[in-house]
């Protein structure tokens, strides 16, 4: 095959045995090997594939050191792809002068500084490798639209000239030791009073400088490191975000109430395992597309804001229609997005192990407040959110009884309520919940029988429902006396009569103010009605002497 040039033989279980002297008799352009079986060694056959265009031999069983005439021969390729190997060695200075557009480097063992990068460069990943120090000068004048750098050992501050690279529009910078605050993308290098800015105002130099720099940005990922300060006021310079995650880090102060309004796409909120305080703003709960919100382990206090329905997404059941996205985002790219989160970040700890959710990725929704402050009743507008697969609300102070709604969120898969101090029965609506796989009620002040049937019936594991000394009932060992099913029947009805007087106080009170405002207002009406009120008085004041009268006659 002297003429082969297009080799694609990815995603088999195809062994490439050769000898390691082999010299093919083929120039390939096109050359795809992803997932066969190419190592353990590096194939020294490549070093004749000089005319190479395209190059995946990622996930390939390859465990060596990157020989040094690989980057000479591939110096033309435009895509390189050696992810998902255990490669070892340094990235070449000659790097900076390659025509490599897409570089896939990720799962490796490469190790040294971050080398300076091809001016043609638009793709870089270098995921979980040992790159250390600080990121290259030379970044700025790139046309890099999207930069992964998770889980190396990169250190000191995150650099300004990130807000020049204007076709950016995905940053992975988690899992590092970067410190400092996040870049003021609002500022820029250019001088306000240039040739072609002078005649502006200050406002809409500073408009044209964000839309310039910062517009573009759709995916902002820094979880797990060392950043500091106040939640970032200059995020309002990326008004497409629709991913934001700053887990694990010490940002502090309150949650801003701007956040709907001036990042109104956001899907994926992550602000977990900070120090923010203060009460969740009811504004949170307005941005219509969040699909996933994770406020936990922080120091919030306050109640839970009862305007959750206002969150559309979460509130569908069905989230296979995306709709638009902000800048003509296609959907295509959130699913990208959505697909990269859930590979690497949306883990939920469950008594310490990892709780994998088994639905689709665009139907995965999560609420998480737990490891606060909270206070006060589980409001009963979270049964809206219907669309919920996850719900965790534990190591909190909330009180009260579990609303009946729980009942309305059929897909959820994992519920946590754990110590809290809530109490009552828990509402038989919970066995309506089919998809559950992780329950835990543990550590409140629950009473009554367990409710039984469906899916429940699969929970047999009696530290669900620990530390609640009034429940009984499967999967208890103590069962329920006929005195403890009469109290809990008695809390349910309680319960239900409660809500119908405060209902028919409340529709009392509306309906005499409605007639006592149409007295106070409406002067002839008034008149009218106190005449007929005298005249019927008067009425009734003849009628009863002259009956009186004629008694005493007789």
């Amino acid at each position: 095959m002297t003429n082969l040039e297009y080799l694609i033989l990815s995603e088999n279980s195809i062994s490439l045995i050769v000898s390691r002297n082999w010299r093919p008799p083929f120039r390939l352009r096109w050359a795809d090997f992803s997932s066969c079986r190419l190592g353990p060694k590096f194939p020294e056959w490549l070093k004749w594939q000089t005319n190479v265009l395209y190059l995946d031999i990622s996930n390939t069983k390859i465990a060596d050191e990157v020989p040094v005439w690989f980057w000479h021969v591939f110096s033309k390729a435009l895509h390189l792809d050696l992810s998902k190997n255990n490669l070892s060695g340094f990235m070449p200075e000659s790097l900076e002068f390659m025509s490599v557009t897409y570089l896939f480097l990720s799962e490796n063992q490469f190790q040294g500084f971050v080398p300076r990068l091809s001016k043609s460069l638009s793709i870089l990943d270098l995921s979980k490798n040992t790159f250390y120090g600080f990121l290259p000068s030379n970044w700025e004048k790139l046309i890099l639209e999207n930069i992964n750098l998770r889980q190396n050992s990169l250190s000191g501050s995150i650099p300004q000239f990130i807000c020049q690279l204007k076709h950016l529009y995905f940053l992975d910078l988690s899992c590092n030791f970067l410190v400092g605050n996040i870049p003021n993308c609002g500022r820029s290098n250019l001088d306000p009073n240039q040739k072609n800015y002078s005649r502006l105002g200050s406002s809409t130099t500073q408009s044209l400088v964000e839309q310039k720099y910062c517009a573009k940005l759709s995916s902002l990922f820094l979880s797990h490191n060392k950043l500091s300060g106040e939640f970032p006021k200059h995020l309002t310079h990326f008004p497409s975000l629709i991913a934001l995650d700053l887990e694990n880090n010490n940002f502090f102060g309150g949650i801003p109430p701007w956040i709907a309004k001036k990042l109104p796409y956001l899907r994926l909120l992550l602000l977990g395992s900070n120090r923010f305080n203060g009460t969740i703003p009811d504004q949170l709960f307005q941005l219509e597309q969040l699909q996933i919100l994770d406020l936990s382990n922080n120091n919030l206090n306050g109640i839970v804001p009862c305007s959750m329905k206002t969150m559309t997404l979460m509130t569908i059941k069905d989230a296979t229609d995306l709709g638009p996205g902000p800048f003509n985002l296609i959907n295509d790219w959130w699913n990208f997005i959505f697909g990269y989160i859930m590979m690497i970040i949306i883990e939920v700890d469950t008594k310490g192990e990892l709780f994998d959710f088994k639905r689709g990725v665009l139907d995965f929704k999560s609420l998480d407040l737990s490891g606060n402050n909270l206070v006060g009743n589980i409001p009963e507008e979270i049964g809206a959110l219907e669309g919920l697969t996850n719900l965790n609300l534990p190591r909190n102070k909330l009180s009260g009884f579990i609303p009946i709604s729980i009942g309305n969120l059929q897909l959820l898969e994992s519920l946590d309520f754990s110590k809290n101090e809530l109490s009552g029965s828990i509402p038989s609506s919970l066995a309506d919940l089919t998809f559950l796989s992780h329950l835990n009620m543990s550590y409140n002040n629950l009473s009554g029988r367990i409710p039984s049937g469906h899916q429940l019936q699969t929970l047999d594991d009696p530290s669900i429902y620990e530390g609640n000394n009034g429940l009984c009932g499967f999967p208890l060992p103590i069962e329920c006396s006929e005195s403890k099913t009469i109290s809990q029947s008695f809390v349910s009805e309680n319960r239900k009569s409660h809500q119908f007087y405060v209902g028919a106080i409340i529709g009392f009170s509306v309906g005499a103010w409605m007639v006592y405002g149409i007295f106070i207002f409406i002067t002839p009406w008034r008149v009218a009605y106190f005449v007929i009120v005298d005249n019927m008085y008067d009425r009734l004041y003849v009628f009863v002497i002259l009956n009186w009268a004629r008694s005493t006659w007789k």
